[in-house]
C-alpha cells in the first residue's frame, strides 16, 4: 500500500485540483528580495489541471522573472502534441513579451543594450493531467531546461530522471533556454514533450538546485547500488560544485532513508497558491547554510497519484501503514 506523504501531520491539508493531492513551495535565493523563477497550478475547463514552473535565468538578459511567468500565463489548456506545435505557440508570446517591456528596457540605456543583446531567459516545466476519474488519458509532460519532471516510485522506492537529464552530472551542462530574443532560437532538440500513464508515485517538478539536492540525497540512500554509486564518484571526480555538495550531504545530520528526508520536505509545502511558504523557505535557507544545496531561487509541485485500487478506496491513513 502507498504510503500518504501529505499525511504524516494532522496540520496538513491538500489542494484537491479535481481529486489530486497536490502541493507547492517556493522561496526566493537567499539575500535576495525578488523571485525569478514561477509556478502555476490550474483547473482547466476540461475537468483536469495545469501544473509548471519556470526558472528565470539570473545570469542571461533582464526581466527574466517576468519572462518566466509570462511563459507559465500563457500556456494553453490542451498540451502540445509535439515540438512544432510548441514552436507556434511560443513565437507569439515572444513578440508579445518584446513590445510589452521596450519601454521599461529602453529608460536605462544599459538596460536596453542588454535587453536587446541578451533578450530574456528561463526554462519550462509542465504537467497536463487529465480528470482524476479518467484511467485512460495520459498526462503529459513537456521540459525544456534544466527544471526538471521526476517521478518517485512508491513501490520500487526508484527515482526516474528525465531522459535529458538522468544523472546527476547532467546538470553540469549549459542548459538551454527558452528566450523572446531571435538571436537565440527555439531549438527542437531542447524541447522534451512525452505522454505517459503513472499510477502510485509522486511526480516533482523542481528548479535545478533543488533538484540536484534531491537527486543527491537519493543517491545517497542507495549505499550498495553499483549504479548510483558510479553517479556519486564520476561527480566527485568532476571536483567543483557538486563534490562539494555531495561532501556536505555525507556529513549532514538528515535521515538517511530517502522516504523520510522526502517528506521532511514534502510536509513544508503549502497547498493554497497565494499563500507564502515560509516553512518551505526557512527549511531550504538552513540547508543553504550548512553547504547541502546550491545559492539559488527554489520552486517545487509534488503531485501524489495513487493506484488504480486507492483511487477507489481513498488514500491510507497513518494507522494503515
Amino acid at each position: 500500500m502507498v504510503r500518504d506523504w501529505f499525511s504524516s501531520s494532522p496540520s496538513v491539508h491538500l489542494i484537491n485540483m479535481e481529486g489530486y493531492n497536490i502541493r507547492w513551495g517556493a522561496a526566493v535565493k537567499p539575500g535576495e528580495t525578488n523571485r525569478e523563477d514561477a509556478h502555476r497550478l490550474h483547473d482547466l475547463a476540461n475537468n483536469g489541471g495545469l501544473a509548471a514552473i519556470a526558472d528565470g535565468a539570473g545570469g542571461k538578459g533582464v526581466f527574466v522573472g517576468k519572462w518566466a511567468q509570462t511563459l507559465l500565463n500563457h500556456l494553453p489548456e490542451t498540451p502540445f502534441e509535439h515540438d512544432e506545435a510548441f514552436k507556434s505557440w511560443f513565437a507569439p508570446v515572444a513578440v508579445e513579451f518584446f513590445k510589452t517591456h521596450k519601454a521599461d528596457a529602453q529608460q536605462y540605456e544599459h538596460t536596453w543594450t542588454k535587453f536587446l543583446q541578451e533578450g530574456s531567459a528561463a526554462t519550462l516545466s509542465a504537467l497536463w493531467l487529465p480528470n482524476s476519474h479518467d484511467r485512460t488519458s495520459p498526462f503529459t509532460a513537456l521540459v525544456y531546461g534544466d527544471s526538471p519532471m521526476m517521478r518517485y516510485r512508491f513501490d520500487g522506492k526508484t527515482l526516474q530522471m528525465p531522459e535529458h537529464l538522468p544523472t546527476l552530472s547532467s546538470f553540469s551542462y549549459k542548459t538551454p533556454l527558452l528566450n523572446w530574443s531571435a538571436e537565440y532560437p527555439f531549438n527542437p532538440n531542447h524541447c522534451h514533450i512525452h505522454s505517459f500513464h503513472p499510477e502510485n508515485e509522486l511526480v516533482l517538478l523542481a528548479t535545478d538546485a533543488l533538484a540536484q539536492l534531491i537527486l543527491i540525497r537519493y543517491l545517497l540512500s542507495k549505499p550498495d547500488e553499483e549504479p548510483y554509486i558510479r553517479q556519486l564518484k564520476d561527480a566527485e571526480a568532476a571536483g567543483g560544485i557538486h563534490a562539494q555538495l555531495i561532501t556536505a550531504n555525507r556529513m549532514a545530520d538528515l535521515p538517511v532513508s530517502f522516504d523520510e528526508w522526502l517528506r521532511l520536505l514534502l510536509n513544508t509545502l503549502k497547498t493554497n497558491p497565494q499563500e507564502e511558504t515560509d516553512e518551505f523557505k526557512n527549511l531550504l535557507y538552513r540547508y543553504f547554510e550548512q553547504g547541502l544545496i546550491e545559492e539559488d531561487d527554489y520552486t517545487l509541485i509534488a503531485l501524489e497519484i495513487p493506484s488504480a485500487l486507492e483511487t477507489q478506496i481513498g488514500f491510507p491513513t497513518q494507522n494503515d501503514l
